[in-house]
């Protein structure tokens, strides 16, 4: 959904996004990704954008209201199977199957150094609140906590299996 919950998109294996009113269920675009396969979708927090993560390891930025790419970032050696916004809109994070994180400040294109201590596909990302940490989970079986101003671990969490959605409470103490 949308920020504003008026749009629903979706994507797959046919290399298409595809948006929907979400009160009426009409169509209203499809978009060819140039991906193969879109494994990942997320709305920015104003709506402006909608990303798309691929299957080549790209992350695509895309304007709901054009019908093409405005942005690309090369980031991955897998597929980008998680992306989330900082609240504020102005980092993106993406995960992985080859096993790291990424970082991008989108207005600068500026992308931060990978994060690699998984040792699986990452599986869910969620920033702080105040876009300080941002957390991220993996399919073997951890949870970590990054300073995302300088790359630096904060924390490790074990947990029982594969870690599939993650979030911060509303002041950030706890995920």
């Amino acid at each position: 959904f949308s920020p504003d919950a008026k749009t629903i998109a979706a994507g797959g294996d046919d290399d298409n996004l595809i948006e929907w009113d979400a009160e009426s269920g009409t169509w209203l675009r499809s978009l060819h990704c140039r991906q193969s396969r879109v494994c990942s979708l997320a709305f920015s927090p104003d709506g402006q954008f909608l990303t798309s993560g691929g299957d080549d390891g790209t992350l695509l930025f895309w304007r709901p209201d054009r019908n093409e790419a405005c942005r690309k970032f090369e980031l991955h050696k897998g597929p980008v199977i998680a992306i989330a916004f900082s609240p504020c809109g102005s980092l993106i994070a993406t995960g992985s199957e080859d096993e790291s994180v990424r970082v991008v400040g989108y207005a600068a294109g500026i992308q931060f150094p990978p994060m690699r201590l998984h040792r699986a596909a990452l599986t869910a990302l969620a920033f702080s609140p105040d876009a300080r940490w941002l957390a991220s989970g993996s399919a073997d079986g951890t949870g970590r906590v990054w300073d995302c101003h300088d790359g630096r671990l904060i924390a490790w969490m074990p947990c029982s299996d594969k870690v599939l959605a993650l979030r911060f409470d509303l002041l950030g103490q706890h995920i």
